[in-house]
């Protein structure tokens, strides 16, 4: 009796052993439907059934699937029963997490990771329903940004050379780092870039050119057109007429007014412009010397001496030869002691037109100043108020470009500006452009105002706002400061088509060895792997079928070990 009683024990054991496993399953069910992104990036979730994607399944190598470090079924494409998915899971995590790539022609592929643990029905953490809902994107509104448009004329082949840069209108904004190859073209989009040039208001010339841009991403398009010499004005726009995954476009259009000269001419090209001027001593009374300074540009050109008329209320003062060697210069007109009153200043480049120049409308700059009576109490002491919206319009990896609102004050007259603490500029537009910038570095502007008293406002405004580095100008991370806000900001907030109310569901461990083959309803073979992780807590111990049966197994094989050892110790006494 031994003898047959003990294998039999044995081989139950063994059986419960092995069998376990297999039981130990997590079934979860997916629903593939459709979602919106609007033009603010607001996702709108729908009930417009997705059927038939494609799905891959990968093994991630850390927790956002930066890297993989295997594929299973072989790398090859499985597609739910028409918009459902029932996936079944054994039980030991591989790796870091699993990612799942459901995607399908014109839509945003929806993107899934999970770590689950346990047994029974996955639950959404939620909803508390046992399904899950998956949106495969597409964008209401989408546009294609146009970044550091470069037009230039090469005199020697006789070409306008047109060097522009354009965003993809999508973010990648999934939950998945790693882009599977099989799908590369699914986290791209077409972009077309378009160029027209007039010529006294005739079209002369149309191209156009297409790149396949990854999401986040940007591209260089080049063209080159064989024009002569004249005034032509440049259309360069960009279009989504191929790109399915926007169902609308809007036109992003940049307008160039460009002049081309004969470089056979002798004349040589100047182009010297005033940018601003301002007083050393603000506040002049007339018993003592008026200065004015002036900070000028020169763009083109190699002229060393330049000829400058003077007038002070429509009266020539002088006109006189300065040097300007230098690209920017800061120099000043000593007028000595005026009457108080209000004066009018012109200066006037290249007055008897000597020089050929391309901006002509920049040989005029006029400045207004008073000089005050040194006996009267009553003059201005009161600053103008400060600028407002101080923001970052656009920036590149060595340039940013702030605009601002100015004050309202009549009297209002400057900006001063500061870049990290150093004055570089004065001026009473209401942007700055601050250029030759290292890449991935922040910078802080300061603005401060005057009045045309002389009057300054030393209250502080100010911003800070980083480069990008130069191999990824596509960065999104604007990390922009107002006012000593703190610049360190993670923001984990949900981007572009993400749906941030669903559950990211990651699964676990799944062996190469493991010859376990769970299924899929259908007629498709699943992953080797089942839930595993941090809701090992809401799946119910025993919910499923299967893990009664075990159970019931194991119950039922105790209460046999209980009486086979009773009999053995029975018939030994």
């Amino acid at each position: 009796m031994k003898k047959q009683v003990l294998p039999l024990i044995i081989v139950l054991t063994l059986v419960l052993i092995l069998v376990s496993p297999v039981f130990a399953q997590v079934t979860e069910k997916n629903y593939f439907n459709e979602a919106l992104i609007d033009q603010n990036k607001q996702v709108i979730t729908t009930n417009n059934p997705i059927n038939n994607p494609g799905l891959l399944f990968f093994v991630c190598s850390d927790k956002n699937c930066q890297s993989i470090s295997s594929t299973q079924w072989q790398g090859t494409t499985q597609n739910a029963n028409a918009n459902f998915l029932e996936i079944i899971y054994p039980t030991i995590l591989q790796e870091e997490a699993y990612g799942i790539y459901a995607y399908k022609d014109g839509y945003i592929p929806a993107e899934i990771i999970s770590d689950w643990a346990g047994s029974g029905n996955a639950v959404n953490t939620n909803t508390k329903e046992n399904f899950f809902d998956r949106y495969l994107g597409k964008a209401e509104m989408c546009s294609a940004d146009l970044n550091d448009i470069v037009i230039e004329y090469d005199n020697d082949t006789k070409l306008l050379l047109i060097n522009v840069h354009t965003q993809s209108p999508i973010s990648h904004g999934g939950l998945l780092d790693y882009v599977p190859p099989q799908i590369k073209d699914h986290y791209q989009t077409q972009v077309d870039v378009n160029i027209k040039i007039e010529q006294e208001g005739n079209i002369i010339y149309t191209d156009s050119q297409s790149q396949n841009i990854d999401y986040s991403g940007e591209e260089t398009f080049l063209f080159d057109v064989s024009l002569d010499a004249g005034n032509y004005t440049v259309h360069i726009f960009t279009t989504l007429d191929n790109e399915d995954k926007c169902n609308d476009y809007e036109i992003i259009e940049e307008i160039r007014d460009i002049e081309i000269i004969d470089d056979d001419e002798d004349t040589e090209i100047l182009d010297l412009s005033i940018d601003s001027g301002y007083l050393p001593n603000p506040m002049i009374y007339d018993n003592e010397t008026a200065e004015v300074r002036f900070l000028t540009h020169r763009t083109n050109g190699t002229q060393l001496d330049f000829p400058v008329e003077i007038k002070l209320n429509n009266v020539v003062i002088n006109i006189n030869t300065l040097p300007f060697g230098l690209p920017d210069l800061d120099w000043g007109v000593n007028f000595g002691t005026l009457d108080a009153g209000d004066y009018n200043l012109q200066i006037i480049t290249d007055p008897d037109n000597l020089y050929e120049e391309t901006n002509e409308e920049n040989n005029i700059f006029e400045f207004m100043f008073t000089v005050y009576d040194s006996n009267n109490d009553n003059n201005d002491t009161t600053p103008p108020g400060s600028i407002t919206n101080l923001h970052v319009y656009d920036k590149s990896y060595d340039w940013i470009e702030w605009v601002w609102d100015n004050p309202t004050d009549l009297d209002f007259y400057q900006n001063i500006i500061f870049i990290d603490g150093s004055e570089v500029h004065r001026t009473s537009n209401n942007y700055y452009k601050a250029i030759d910038l290292n890449e991935d570095t922040r910078y802080t502007i300061t603005v401060h105002t005057m009045d045309l008293t002389g009057n300054i406002n030393d209250f502080d405004v100010s911003n800070t706002a980083r480069t990008k580095l130069e191999d990824d100008d596509d960065d999104d991370d604007d990390d922009e400061c107002e006012d000593g806000e703190d610049c360190d900001n993670d923001d984990d907030e949900c981007e572009e088509w993400e749906n941030c109310d669903d559950v990211c569901e990651v699964w676990e461990d799944c062996d190469d060895d493991d010859d376990s083959s769970p299924s899929i309803v259908g007629n498709y073979t699943a992953v080797d792997a089942i839930i595993l992780g941090n809701t090992a807590k809401q799946v119910k111990k025993g919910s499923s079928l299967a893990s009664k049966i075990l159970f019931w197994l194991i119950i039922l094989t105790l209460i046999l070990l209980i009486v086979v050892i009773l009999v053995l110790i029975f018939k030994r006494i």
